[in-house]
């Protein structure tokens, strides 16, 4: 999971994006921030139990489309 790579700050953005299969960091920030509503360079470093939160906020925000 990118965010548990981000949290414990040993690989580049860049280096994790690649390993989601992403071709540019751009593409990979943008929609890292899309789903967490905060850039990777953001939570770098960041406490793994603050993280495991914001991945529940991140799942309650996601609405299923209108039938």
């Amino acid at each position: 999971m990118a965010i548990k790579l981000l949290s414990e700050n040993k690989l580049s953005v860049s280096e994790i994006a690649e390993a989601f299969g992403y071709t540019d960091t751009f593409t990979f920030s943008k929609a890292f921030k899309r789903h967490f509503h905060q850039s990777p360079s953001d939570c770098k470093g960041i406490n793994y139990s603050m993280a495991t939160g914001m991945i529940g906020q991140a799942r309650a925000n996601i609405r299923p489309p209108k039938a």
